[in-house]
């Protein structure tokens, strides 16, 4: 700066001073990594070292405008008037473009007026002599434009144009420091947030968000522990099962499933205290930890208020579906129980609620341990009897009363255990289905009865042909497959349609009687015929019969049983044949077991039975023996 030998102390001083200036308000600027405050101070360090009125800084790069304004100095207060009232864009603006593109300073005043007619009109309607754009530049690149507007000509000595330069470099290096310290905060922030979303997502469910079991297990064992030392301390551990949550699924989707989930999850977490801890153990399993309940009559109340709240009827798809729980409790017995412990314990008594009915809760205790113990035995057993496939289908006959001939067969299910005796399904159908392999073994019934229905129609020649009747339980007949399954096995044993029979339960319409008719209407579309079983014990009213598609009734036994003394059960009986008759439907009675019923029945109009003497079913020898007979009647 001092090569010019003619400068005069004067002019030396002056440099001094914009050089001490220089270093000071770079030392400023570099001295923040914020990246606002950096851009505040440009223009304001600016216009100090070179005694301008103003300066504005203006950045490129930007996505929608290639220029923007990031800061402005101006000692008035009022904001400079932007270039022709547009917004700031290179657009019409040859001065900034060449700048962009040149990477070189641009003055415009009256002797560079022709090359800058616009810039130069702008200036003289706003009183302005000069229009000075300098580049900041960093690489090669321009990162941004500092702009001064000057109501007199300004001149610049050659030394200016070096510090000017020095003061630009040193802008660009700490605008681009600020730069990559803005995204090195942002990448620790997302950083950050994506392991304590990973710590999160380890402790809890995906998709209710409540605690999962590795949570809920460390806490128990926290008040496990509490519970040691401090003996007047009590808990609670709440194991709470939806019943029939399966069925949603089936029926509504996975999806809507999911939401009753988190409806139910919502309800627990909203009624429990902050000390208590909710959480989801996976499917529609809930653990709840209640801490302080030693009261079990306050323990009590709370479980009635969570049951009012789940059994307030959820719209799903224009059908309100009602929610009940099975809940189980287990409360300190010992204290050498582990956490693990309280939660099998929980777990054996909310099954014990289950199979007492479902929708109520029940302590856990020494003698209910046991009895889980004999259902884990029987499930274990259950599963190895599917792998070698140790189950048998039996048949009872369902007879003509007026000819006394074999007409049909309804096929029964049965389980033969590797030790001990077969099993009716009352021992183990239930533990199917909560095992959830009813579906696959119901299917496995499916084929063997028609199977087995060819090969005797095929050897005996029966004529009227002969039917086989299956029993199907709800979350069968609502399982998405189950149709498409159905047609398969029609045409993989090549049964005729007609020949087969699907017998259901009234209860199946409680649930939704639209969705189970439109199916039972697709099946019956197919050519097989349905039969509503045990009529008179569900849910189903007499003059409901006639919007259900169906083709015939099964008087329930209970019903046929009695009538051998006259009582109300004969008028039940009358009215349901009568019925039957008038909507164009056969009916079949169940139990029979004497000649009582026998006549009686035929005088009513009834024109089928099964039970007799085969009760509880015949093996398929057994049947093969009774259609070798070839006698004129079977009874």
């Amino acid at each position: 700066l001092y090569a010019n030998r003619g400068a005069s102390t004067t002019e030396q001083l002056a440099i001094t001073r914009q050089m001490v200036m220089l270093q000071a308000s770079s030392a400023r600027i570099s001295e923040s990594l914020d990246q606002q405050e950096v851009y505040q101070l440009i223009p304001p360090e600016f216009a100090e070292i070179f005694s301008f009125e103003n300066c504005t800084l203006y950045l490129t790069g930007q996505v929608k405008e290639p220029l923007v304004e990031v800061a402005q100095y101006n000692p008035d207060g009022q904001h400079l008037p932007g270039y022709r009232h547009t917004s700031l864009t290179l657009k019409n603006n040859h001065a900034r473009n060449k700048v962009v593109a040149g990477l070189k300073t641009v003055h415009v005043n009256k002797r560079s007026a022709k090359s800058y007619p616009d810039e130069w009109k702008f200036l003289k309607k706003n009183d302005f002599q000069s229009y000075l754009l300098f580049p900041v530049t960093q690489h090669g690149k321009v990162l941004g434009i500092l702009e001064v507007l000057a109501k007199q000509e300004i001149e610049f000595a050659a030394h200016e144009f070096v510090i000017i330069k020095l003061f630009t470099d040193n802008c660009a290096i700490a605008i681009e420091n600020a730069d990559l310290f803005k995204q090195t905060k942002r990448e620790i922030e997302h950083r950050k947030a994506a392991e304590e979303k990973l710590r999160h997502d380890a402790l809890h469910d995906e998709l209710t968000g409540l605690p999962n079991r590795t949570l809920f297990l460390d806490r128990l064992e926290r008040l496990i522990l509490r519970t040691k030392r401090q003996t007047q301390s009590s808990f609670a551990v709440l194991y709470l099962d939806l019943d029939n949550f399966k069925l949603i699924n089936d029926t509504f989707g996975h999806l809507e499933g999911d939401r009753v989930l988190i409806d139910v999850a919502n309800i627990l977490s909203n009624n429990v205290r902050d000390v208590d801890t909710v959480s989801r153990f996976g499917g529609d399993e809930f653990l709840l930890l209640l801490d302080g309940y030693a009261d079990t009559a306050n323990l009590e109340d709370f479980i009635a208020r969570i049951q009012e709240l789940l059994s307030e009827p959820i719209k799903i798809h224009d059908h309100e579906i009602v929610i009940t729980a099975s809940i189980g409790i287990a409360m300190p017995l010992s204290d050498k129980d582990s956490a693990e412990d309280y939660i099998r314990n929980s777990d054996i008594a909310m099954y014990n609620a289950k199979s007492l009915g479902k929708g109520r809760y029940e302590y856990f205790s020494e003698t209910k341990g046991v009895a889980a113990k004999q259902r884990l035995r029987l499930e274990s057993e259950l599963r190895n009897s599917i792998k070698h496939m140790r189950f048998l289908v039996h048949y009872q006959p369902i007879v003509a009363l007026d000819t006394k001939k074999v007409v049909g067969l309804e096929a029964l299910l049965r389980w033969q255990p590797a030790r001990g005796e077969i099993q009716l399904p009352d021992t183990f159908i239930e533990h199917l289905e909560t095992m959830g392999l009813l579906f696959d073994v119901g299917l496995w019934v499916l084929k063997e009865a028609c199977g087995n229905l060819v090969e005797w129609q095929e050897k005996f020649n029966f004529d009227p042909l002969l039917t086989v009747s299956v029993n199907i339980s709800n979350s069968q007949i609502v399982h998405p497959r189950f149709t498409g399954e159905l047609e398969k096995i029609i045409d993989e044993t090549g049964i005729k349609p007609e020949q087969l029979i699907l017998e259901i339960t009234e209860n199946i319409f409680i649930r939704d009687a639209e969705l189970v008719s439109k199916i039972l209407r697709k099946i019956q579309g197919l050519g097989v015929q349905i039969h509503l079983d045990d009529f008179g014990t569900g849910y189903s009213s007499l003059g409901y019969l006639n919007k259900l598609p169906i083709d015939a009734i099964k008087i329930d036994r209970a019903f046929v049983k009695e009538v051998v003394s006259p009582d109300k059960h004969r008028g039940v009986i009358n009215s349901i044949i009568l019925l039957a008759q008038d909507l164009g439907l056969n009916v079949i009675a169940e139990g029979i077991e004497s000649d009582v019923h026998i006549e009686y029945l035929e005088n009513t109009g009834c024109k089928y039975g099964q039970g007799f003497l085969f009760d509880p079913g015949l093996s398929t020898k057994d049947i093969e023996k009774l259609f070798k007979k070839q006698k004129s009647s079977y009874l």
